[in-house]
Parts: structure tokens; sequence; C-alpha cells
């Protein structure tokens, strides 16, 4: 996966497409900032996009923690954070980080290893 080069509006649509009740996908580079994807509501107010940014930082500060550990525990694939709202994953791409929201009824491990196995890998 290294050497590869991806085509991220089109992961992100992939992704958007296998579930309806995915929210939204994103793509983040490591210190947070948006590079494709993101919530589709045209009418962001400064505070909520302002809500994301911070989002975005605080994904990217964990998965770049969880690195620190490659060495003992093994490169990272993937995480889940279960809320009482919301289910998010992040999944490490190069330097790049594959952000997905999802309602909590989905089926997040099954999710997760259909993002990994069929999406990651066909690109």
């Amino acid at each position: 996966m290294e050497n590869k080069i991806f085509d991220y509006p089109q992961i992100c649509d992939k992704i958007k497409n296998l579930d309806e009740k995915i929210q939204f996908v994103s793509v983040i580079n490591e210190k947070g900032n948006l590079v494709t994807g993101g919530v589709s509501d045209d009418s962001e107010s400064s505070q909520n996009k302002r809500f994301y940014e911070d989002l975005y930082e605080e994904v990217a500060t964990r998965v770049k923690l969880r690195k620190d550990f490659d060495m003992v525990l093994g490169k990272l694939k993937g995480s889940i954070i279960i809320r009482h709202r919301v289910v998010t994953m992040s999944i490490p791409i190069k330097n790049d980080i594959l952000f997905v929201s999802a309602d909590t009824s989905i089926n997040y491990s099954a999710l997760l290893e259909k993002i990994l196995k069929e999406i990651l890998v066909q690109n």
C-alpha cells in the first residue's frame, strides 16, 4: 500500500455508498487538514466548520500517537471509536487518514473489514 497512488474522492464515494448508515467520509492529512470529502451540508456555519476542524486535528493526533506503538504491537490497520450518537473509524493511508462517521446501529467491525479488504486493496 505504501507505493500506491490513491484516488481519494473515488474511495470516499465508494465507502459512502456501502451503507446508508454512513454519515460522511473524509480524508485528512497528518496535521488534521481536510484533503477531500467531509460533511455534505453546504450551509456549514463557521461554528460547525470549526467543530470539524477541531475533530480532524484530534483524529490526526490520535493516529500519530498510536504509531508510537507500532514496533511492539504492529502497524495500525484502523481504529473504531464508539460514542452514544456516532461511530467513527480512522484508517491510515500512507501519511493521510481515512475518517468515516456512521450511525451507531451499523455493523462497524464488518464495515472496517470491508473497507480494508475491498476498497483500499482494489485502489
